[in-house]
């Protein structure tokens, strides 16, 4: 019995001693990668400020209904621009859809063929349009796998709207393209045949303002008097906003007469109405209410929201940026938001099939050294003063910084020791707190 405790001792004190060895391996290992410094370029960058803002789109918009029961074909490719009195749409009978279908498919056979030419390299022209709009598609297509992968639903109209305009717009390209091949030239002959018999028999639904015509709907054309905007009461504006609209098509279906088949959407400006949490009341400069100075400038560290300012706003979804967003409107409500109206030029074509629009309003843009954020040592996470470890002829040097400007990830600095100033194409550490100044760079 002695002997089996003697045993069982020394096993018990051998696996302590393995496991205290292992624990120091372990240990010096581990302190050893925590100790590696992590190199990271300084280089010349710009970083915006911004506030994500949801708003509603305001629109002068005019629904073209049915001047007969029909089936609805769109004249001309969705987010076309058109004249007044321009046709949008044909009304077809009901006897009218079989050669529709027999159209459509001919525009099959067409596009099957082009493709075919397209493979024996037959015709470059071809070839160039297709490389253009598959540039001008790269940016919705990845916008729309973008908001998919987030679980963005909402916003979805608007990338797919765009990419239906690019391929609209192709195929109005390709119809203007001589192939040189006598199998297309027939495919087209017979196709031209047949839609003017189908436009024989055919109502058409003219334009009755200039614009840019779409054939998709939410039915919130007349929530809102696009004229009347800027005296629309703040309860009206906010209960529209309160609302989930959802694009419907209005082509392609059988209608009654007096049903919409288009919507024309004037094309000279358009509204964002936004609605601010009260957190930003101190950016605001409301009529009748104290103004407070700014500092003048591109880099102001505040920029006032007043009558008269341009915004500047980026469009996550559609990669657009809109300089011109003027604010025509500016109030405190009730509980303390701030509603805000501004009025833009551009953004007509991305925003065509959206009621809704997801904007970044971009407070102050700084330009100059930038590092990462993870680079620069301080007392506080919120202090705008720290050091950064820099690489000085392979040994570590803290190096004191302020900080113009931050994100999630970067800063922009600017050095305050003069006899030991940052550059471009320096060299900090990204894990400062892991080495210690005067170490040399391993």
């Amino acid at each position: 019995m002695l002997r089996n405790r003697i045993r069982a001792f020394l096993t018990a004190t051998f696996i302590i001693v393995i496991l205290a060895g292992t624990i120091l391996t372990v240990g010096k290992i581990f302190s050893e990668v925590r100790s590696r410094p992590v190199l990271a370029f300084v280089s010349n960058g710009e970083i915006e400020e911004v506030i994500k803002l949801s708003g509603y789109i305001v629109r002068s918009e005019t629904l073209l209904t049915a001047p007969q029961a029909g089936y609805v074909q769109p004249a001309v490719p969705e987010g076309t621009r058109l004249a007044y009195g321009q046709e949008a749409a044909l009304m077809l009978p009901e006897r009218g859809t079989a050669q529709i279908e027999q159209y459509n498919d001919l525009r099959r056979q067409i596009d099957q063929r082009r493709l075919d030419l397209l493979d024996q390299q037959s015709a470059g022209e071809a070839l160039r349009r297709y490389d253009q709009a598959d540039i001008k598609l790269q940016e919705p297509i990845a916008a729309l796998q973008r908001q998919a992968m987030r679980g963005q639903l909402r916003g979805l109209e608007a990338p797919q709207a765009a990419i239906e305009l690019v391929l609209d717009q192709r195929e109005a390209d390709l119809e203007k393209i001589d192939f040189g091949d006598e199998i297309l030239a027939e495919l087209n002959h017979s196709a031209d045949v047949l839609r003017r018999q189908i436009r024989a028999q055919s109502a058409g639904v003219l334009a009755t303002i200039p614009g840019i015509a779409s054939f998709h709907s939410d039915g919130n054309e007349a929530e809102i008097n696009f004229a009347g905007i800027n005296e629309l009461s703040p309860a009206d504006l906010i209960r529209v906003l309160e609302k989930e609209p959802e694009f419907f098509n209005l082509a392609d279906r059988t209608v009654e007469r007096e049903e919409p088949v288009c919507r024309i959407i004037d094309s000279a400006q358009q509204y964002f109405v936004f609605v601010l949490s009260p957190s930003y009341t101190e950016l605001a400069s409301f009529p009748g209410e104290p103004t407070p100075t700014p500092i003048p400038g591109e880099d102001d560290k505040s920029a006032p929201l007043c009558l008269g300012v341009r915004l500047r706003l980026f469009l996550p979804a559609q990669l657009q940026h809109i300089n011109d967003a003027l604010i025509m409107r500016l109030e405190r409500l009730p509980d303390q938001r701030i509603l805000l109206v501004c009025r833009t030029l551009h953004g007509m074509e991305s925003l065509l099939n959206c009621r809704t629009v997801e904007a970044d309003l971009v407070l102050r843009r700084k330009s100059g050294l930038m590092v990462p954020l993870s680079s620069i040592l301080r007392d506080d996470k919120d202090s705008d003063v720290g050091e950064v470890m820099a690489v000085r002829g392979g040994s570590l040097v803290l190096v004191p910084v302020k900080i113009e400007l931050s994100n999630e990830n970067s800063a922009i600095i600017v050095c305050t020791d003069d006899e030991n100033e940052i550059v471009s194409g320096n060299v900090v550490v990204t894990n400062p707190e892991n080495v210690k100044e005067g170490e040399p760079l391993r």
